[in-house]
């Protein structure tokens, strides 16, 4: 159960990571004035990707 509750936390990242390349005016909102919002949420969804990739295929 604990092997199949973490590769699907990793899978929701890995949506998540999506979403902020199809859906960016969703996350845009959270980035601070002060930082670019495009670079920030392209490198959100590559760093979300990686670590959502990570967890899920540790445990397969």
């Amino acid at each position: 159960m604990k092997r199949v509750i973490t590769v699907l936390v990793g899978l929701i990242m890995i949506a998540g990571a999506f979403g902020h390349v199809f859906s960016p005016e969703t996350y845009v909102a959270m980035i601070p004035a002060f930082i670019p919002s495009a670079p920030a949420n392209i490198l959100a969804a590559i760093i979300e990707f990686i670590i959502g990739f990570s967890i899920a295929s540790s445990n397969i």
